[in-house]
């Protein structure tokens, strides 16, 4: 089965199925049980479980309180879990996800090509896991919405791996310039006075705005120039030069170019399809 990584997983598009939704009370040791092809993907929140998964006697993958764990589709594997007794009935010990991946050709595929304990702080996304939970057992399920709760899920969890490694005040930094970005775009915008505004050096900006958004700050903010000039057009109310001048580009030899080169077809043409629709 085709493999994604979770970094990569953020800036594609892609849909998902949600199988089931499980929730579990156990509080003595479950036998270990053999799975054979596992039949989806899975994300699991240890609240106060512990034990591991294992292949025969060899340990894939421990668990612990808090922990989030990713199974992958078409996995082998057995478990040997132990859940804290709970106080209550209305005490669950773990949640588990089971949901299918397809690429925009609808091609299915995993997040990883074994089992894996994500290495985060599990608790900014325990909301999510009990607001699907709930959800999930209601009578008149609410299907879309606890779809889009999961893209939620797996979106931040594609957005935390993306800034590992990475200092936290300069993301905010970097996210905070990358706001005023898309505020000012069409104005004249010079990097270096960028990171002056916001006290982050020009080689750390570059480095962790790739990391962030994909693109380096220049092919970034022409995108959005291009994106706008597009709508612009699409209106039929100005002509190409003006919306060259509207969007920050104003040689209108040049806004053609990387417009044809962006979208296949010449800026004259989009107008020309806005006016005959």
């Amino acid at each position: 089965m085709k493999t994604v990584s979770f970094s990569d997983l953020y800036d594609m598009e892609y849909r998902l199925e949600i199988i089931r939704t499980k929730c579990h009370w156990e509080n003595d040791r479950i036998p270990q049980r053999h799975h054979k092809n596992r039949e989806s993907n899975g994300l699991m929140y240890c609240l106060d479980v512990t034990g591991g998964f294992y292949r025969g006697r060899t340990l894939l993958c421990s668990i612990e309180k808090g922990a989030i764990v990713y199974l992958p589709d078409e996995v082998q594997y057995d478990t040997l879990i132990e859940a804290r007794k709970v106080k209550d009935a209305t005490g669950i010990n773990e949640y588990l996800i089971d949901f299918k991946l397809y690429d925009k050709d609808g091609i299915p595929f995993r997040l990883s090509d074994h089992i894996e304990k994500l290495p985060m702080d599990s608790k900014r996304y325990l909301n999510l896991f009990d607001q699907i939970n709930t959800l999930s057992r209601f009578a008149r399920k609410p299907g879309m919405k606890i779809q889009a709760l999961l893209y939620t899920l797996l979106s931040d969890i594609s957005e935390a791996y993306n800034s590992i490694g990475m200092d936290a005040r300069t993301v905010d930094a970097v996210h905070k310039a990358i706001l005023h970005i898309d505020a000012h775009h069409a104005f004249p915008l010079q990097i270096p006075e960028i990171v002056e505004m916001f006290h982050i050096s020009e080689s750390t900006f570059r480095r962790y705005f790739r990391r962030i958004t994909g693109f380096s700050p220049t092919e970034y903010i022409r995108k959005l120039r291009l994106a706008r000039a597009e709508t612009l057009l699409m209106t039929g109310a100005y002509t190409v030069r003006e919306v060259a001048e509207i969007v920050g580009i104003p040689d209108p030899a040049y806004f053609s170019k990387i417009y044809k080169e962006n979208f296949g077809i010449p800026p004259a043409d989009t107008l020309k399809q806005s006016k005959n629709a």
